[in-house]
């Protein structure tokens, strides 16, 4: 009994500390290029939690680490380029989320793989994205960010290709992208926390993961100026697709 009792103990501890350092990790990618805190920290945590927990649990991270981001770039963010954009996110959430309720949770792993190993093939192929002069690009990559945000917490890599289609400032880039993130982030939020999501362990591993959060963001704010931007970006896209890889086989 006594050996059973250590072995629980033991478990729930390493769960703890491998929560924090994911999520620090994840948050230090975001605040130093701007996306990332659920492409990274989602598929890792599956495997440790599962998705029941993972997904709410993301969701509220996410938005801790995204209103820190706003309140270091709150001069950078650009609301008359993102609006059109937040607009249509926020009409596709509700799709994602009945779709995510709809599947089992193995095929809904087993797609979350194929998003993150095809955006990170994507991003390392780096194909040209055509300028975006015409600002109606938004709607339709807003509608898909809300599905995907919906579905997995993960609406911002339609928002990284119009950003890049837009030619946004790396500053406005980040900023940007973390408003239109704040904005549907909260409604997915609000229906996840409706549908009953924000259970006790939740919670608990909340606790865990904000102060993890703020410790990746510091990181992240403070490495901005050292790290070579366009190498630890193509790190982190071969780490994505690894996971991604995992979560598929």
């Amino acid at each position: 009994m006594l050996v059973i009792t250590l072995c629980v103990y033991y478990h729930r501890r390493m769960v703890i500390i491998s929560v924090f350092f994911i999520i620090a990790f994840s948050s230090f990618v975001q605040t130093a290029s701007g996306f990332g805190i659920a492409l990274i920290s989602t598929p890792l945590l599956i495997n440790l939690v599962g998705i029941t927990i993972t997904a709410p649990l993301v969701a509220l991270v996410a938005m801790l680490c995204r209103i820190v981001m706003l309140i270091h770039y709150h001069e950078n963010f650009n609301i008359a380029e993102v609006w059109r954009m937040m607009l249509t996110a926020i009409i596709g959430i509700p799709f994602g989320f009945l779709l995510y309720l709809s599947l089992d949770k193995h095929t809904v792993e087993i797609l979350l793989g194929v998003i993150v190993a095809g955006y990170a093939v994507y991003s390392l192929i780096s194909p040209k994205v055509p300028p975006m002069s015409d600002n109606r690009w938004a709607y339709g990559l807003g509608f898909i960010a809300g599905i995907l945000g919906g579905a997995y917490n993960m609406g911002g890599m339609p928002a990284v290709i119009y950003g890049t289609g837009r030619q946004w400032s790396p500053k406005t880039f980040k900023g940007n992208l973390q408003l239109v993130a704040l904005v549907t982030g909260t409604l997915i939020i609000i229906t996840r926390g409706a549908s009953g999501e924000y259970t006790p362990t939740v919670l608990v591993l909340v606790l865990v993961g904000a102060p993890a959060t703020v410790f990746g963001a510091i990181l992240g704010f403070w490495s901005d100026n050292y790290l070579r931007g366009i190498l630890f970006r193509r790190g982190v896209l071969v780490l994505m697709l690894v996971i991604g890889l995992d979560l598929i086989f």
